[in-house]
């Protein structure tokens, strides 16, 4: 839950709702190119958190290189653990915009700020999923993780504050690594 500039109680998020950090290489404009990115949306709703009640779907524009969804995180943006067990992602005043009735093809766009953070602690317990038809692979570590962000559009004066982070908690979480498509060796 959150809380937006008049004071109503919106949720956010919903059950499929993904916050992560990629590091590494990708390709994009038909190149190879290094850069840590953070994922970068939130959803608010007036109401339980269902299509039919979004009122606000923020998130970055397409990029120059096509990508999606993704910020890029600066390297002061991003902190490690001495033992590599925590990551704590924190960004402030991310241009993006906010699309109310996304994912409609028409969907207008209005310039907004997000400042959020993330923070993933991993535990002992491994994990691995790998499917060799779709030429993907994850190894890592279950993980807990803990969101809070608040977001800003200028241009119609709304402001929307997640929960703290210490009332935050999800579902699933894991760090670890990644591969995928020409990264993928079986």
């Amino acid at each position: 839950m959150g809380t937006d500039s008049k004071g109503n109680q919106l949720a956010w998020g919903t059950a499929t709702t993904d916050y992560n950090y990629m590091a590494g290489e990708y390709w994009a404009a038909r190149q190879a190119r290094q850069a840590v990115f953070a994922h970068t949306r939130l959803t608010v709703f007036k109401g339980p958190a269902v299509p039919a009640n979004q009122i606000h779907d923020f998130h970055s524009p397409i990029s120059p290189e096509g990508l999606y969804w993704v910020t890029p995180v600066p390297s002061k943006g991003i902190t490690f653990s001495q033992d590599g067990k925590t990551v704590v992602l924190q960004l402030n005043n991310i241009p993006i915009i906010d699309q109310p009735r996304w994912p409609a093809i028409d969907a207008e766009s209005t310039p907004a700020f997000l400042d959020f953070k993330p923070v993933f602690k991993s535990t002992e317990e491994p994990v691995k999923y790998e499917d060799a038809s779709r030429q993907y692979r994850f190894e890592g570590f279950k993980a807990t993780a803990q969101f809070e962000a608040s977001v800003h559009v200028p241009a119609i004066d709304f402001t929307f504050k997640t929960d703290p982070l210490e009332n935050s908690s999800c579902d699933f979480a894991v760090m670890g690594s990644e591969a995928n498509g020409k990264y993928y060796q079986p």
